[in-house]
Formats: C-alpha cells, sequence, structure tokens
C-alpha cells in the first residue's frame, strides 16, 4: 500500500538525528555538574586522569547535541 509521507528524510538523516537526541538526551543535571566539576579542576590546575578526559569528551558531545536540539540546529 502506498503512503504519502510527509517525510523525506533518508535513513542515514534519521539516524543521525537519532544519535543526536540520544546524545541530548544525556545532558542531565548530574552530567551537567560532573562537567562542571571537570572543568574547574582544569581551570584550577588538576591534571585530570584519561578516564577523567575520556568523560569530559563524552560530556561535551552531549552539551553540543543538547545546544543543537534546543537552538533548531
Amino acid at each position: 500500500m502506498y503512503s504519502d509521507s510527509t517525510d523525506h528524510t533518508s535513513p542515514a538523516e534519521r539516524y543521525e538525528a537519532r544519535q543526536l537526541e540520544d546524545k541530548a538526551a544525556s545532558w542531565t543535571p548530574a552530567a551537567q555538574a560532573e562537567y562542571a566539576n571537570f572543568q574547574r579542576m582544569q581551570t584550577e590546575g588538576i591534571k585530570l586522569s584519561p578516564n577523567m578526559h575520556m568523560a569530559l569528551g563524552y560530556l561535551d558531545q552531549a552539551k553540543t547535541a543538547h545546544q543543537q536540539i534546543t537552538n533548531g540546529k
């Protein structure tokens, strides 16, 4: 049966949008507090461990995704 859908996005575009939404959803108040704590530690000259750097990168991606969705990309 033919469906006249108004969604003209490709599967790849829908996948990318879903990935962005998933990252943005992880930008919770707890994640924001952890991000602020890591930023404070770096500002104070405290050396972050490799795991902390990895977590900071993940949190930064979540923050960016949240901003993109909030600002309408």
